[in-house]
């Protein structure tokens, strides 16, 4: 442990191998979206074969068995009361700051709330064990359910225990650590499971071996951020005035919570009952695809994420304001495309994929599609919200979103089936978050008018809609064979982009957005000694 000479009062964070200090904001942007881009082509690789096989070996309601179990687990989640959001955003400035005891001290309380909420969440799932028998309607063997059940119980404890370390990686900029980490114990994950299911057919041992490998990989990452960060050890304790503060802003976190919690599980619960646990199992495979999809465009927004929380830390007003709006500006673009590309191609895919039993219609795919593209074009925003963290002042933008959502979804569901499930929670995205979050960053963030910012982000979203409308129109008629499908792909693709080039280069933030692009793909430049 060394003091600053210039700052005998400041101490120097000492990071393993002070990566850090050779790589600024741009260039560990830079390398997390290598190994973010080597980890998403990792995971489609696994993600798809461990499906397949998955489907091939087991029936589909074993599909929906675990968005099932995942939805309790979301409502049990609660007992963290957002806590854990509210640290990872208190970590950005003392990481800014190379404040080595304060990074110590917010670890350190972070673990020992950790190791509250996994003793906490472990009760409750225990106690809501006798529930299954009436919740679930299934010809599944109930003790196979309640077996998976114990092992996801088992799983959600010792994850939060690994947490706190995690977090750190993530927030000091090294989403790449933690990337490549993943990529190996995945390809790993899919070689034990597929082994497993191929010769057993066992749900229970092909899931033992899953949570298995997921805690193994948390304990590695966990074991490297004991190396790199030895400020670790000093065991320092948090001061009253943070923790006075940390408990104002979960104040607000916890309605963030409740809302989220509301939001995600009454798609699910909704689809459980009306169309049961094979038609979340179908769900999840067009989950699976658009959530691939996205992955691949996202990962330029969350790859410099670290870094607006850095950027947060010491600057709020037109700098702030003017990287939101390139980055939303190439969220908007990236978006576009991959809705057009997933419009024109998910059906077919999944029926060469899987089998047309595993088909939803093409309105309840549009409708799934729409509820993905309104979350998703939101990213920029909520980057900027949370690592702001502006908790308090959008608390109560996921309740009304959860309560918009019950009420329309409940509304359409009786007259539409499945689609009106997702058409209640694309109107309920438009109506409240997309709206709401944008007003609390320029007023509380930027303290600036959004008037100017919300004509913007609508004219993207029409532009968005024309877009898709004359991919979908123009490829319809391709055949749904391997080859029309990659044929749709490819269409759709440069339609998109040329539609998009033919609209949208005009536009001020066009030529900014290709150079912050630039800036955050890796050149080859040489790392400074």
């Amino acid at each position: 442990m060394s003091y600053d000479d210039k700052s005998p009062n400041k101490l120097v964070l000492h990071r393993g191998d002070n990566l850090y200090n050779n790589l600024g904001r741009t260039r560990m942007s830079q390398r997390n979206f290598v190994f973010s881009i080597i980890g998403r082509l990792v995971g489609v690789v696994t993600s798809f074969a461990g499906r397949s096989i998955f489907v091939k070996c087991l029936s589909r309601e074993y599909l929906g068995l675990g968005g099932f179990f995942g939805n309790i687990f979301s409502v049990v989640s609660l007992c963290e009361l957002g806590m854990g959001a509210a640290i990872a955003q208190s970590l950005y400035k003392p990481l800014a700051d190379e404040d080595e005891y304060q990074v110590s001290a917010i670890v350190a309380y972070y673990s020992r709330f950790s190791r509250i909420v996994a003793s906490v969440s472990t009760v409750l799932c225990l106690a809501a064990m006798p529930l299954l028998y009436r919740m679930i309607r299934t010809e599944l063997d109930m003790k196979i359910i309640m077996s998976a059940y114990l092992l996801f119980v088992l799983h959600s404890a010792v994850s939060h225990l690994l947490t706190p370390k995690c977090t750190l990686v993530v927030c000091d900029q090294r989403m790449y650590v933690v990337t490549l980490v993943r990529s190996i114990f995945s390809i790993a994950a899919l070689v034990i499971q597929s082994v497993v299911l191929v010769t057993t057919g066992n749900y229970i041992m092909y899931l033992a071996c899953r949570i298995l490998v997921l805690t193994v990989e948390d304990i590695i990452i966990n074991r490297y951020a004991d190396k790199n960060y030895p400020c670790l050890a000093l065991g320092m304790r948090v001061t009253k005035e943070y923790k006075k503060s940390l408990y104002t802003n979960v104040k607000a976190l916890m309605w963030h919570k409740i809302g989220g919690v509301l939001s995600r599980s009454t798609d699910s619960l909704l689809l459980t009952y009306f169309v049961g646990l094979s038609g979340m199992g179908k769900y999840s495979n067009y989950a699976l695809v658009i959530g691939t999809v996205a992955a691949f465009f996202d990962v330029a927004i969350n790859a410099v994420s670290a870094s607006v929380g850095n950027l947060g830390a010491g600057d709020r007003g037109r700098k702030s304001e003017n990287v939101m709006r390139r980055l939303y500006f190439i969220n908007f673009w990236l978006l576009t495309v991959g809705t057009c590309v997933i419009v024109c191609t998910l059906n077919p895919f999944i029926k060469l994929w899987l089998g047309e039993d595993m088909l939803f219609g093409e309105a309840e795919m549009l409708v799934i599609v729409s509820s993905f593209y309104f979350s998703c074009i939101r990213d920029p925003v909520q980057i900027f919200v949370s690592t702001y963290g502006l908790f308090k002042e959008s608390r109560h933008i996921p309740i009304l979103r959860a309560a918009a959502n019950l009420v329309l979804s409940v509304l359409f569901v009786g007259k539409m089936g499945v689609a009106g499930v997702f058409l209640g929670t694309a109107l309920s995205t438009v109506l409240v978050p997309l709206c709401g979050e944008v007003r609390v960053l320029y007023k509380y963030g930027f303290s600036m008018k959004s008037t100017g910012f919300y004509k913007e982000m609508f004219g993207y979203i029409g532009t968005s809609l024309v877009c898709t409308a004359v991919c979908y129109l123009v490829t319809y008629g391709i055949g749904q064979t391997a080859c029309g499908v990659a044929i749709r792909a490819f269409a759709s693709f440069c339609i998109s982009n040329a539609m998009l080039l033919l609209l949208s280069s005009n536009k001020p933030y066009f030529d900014d957005a290709v150079g912050i692009l630039k800036r955050h793909v890796p050149q080859k430049t040489k790392l400074v000694s």
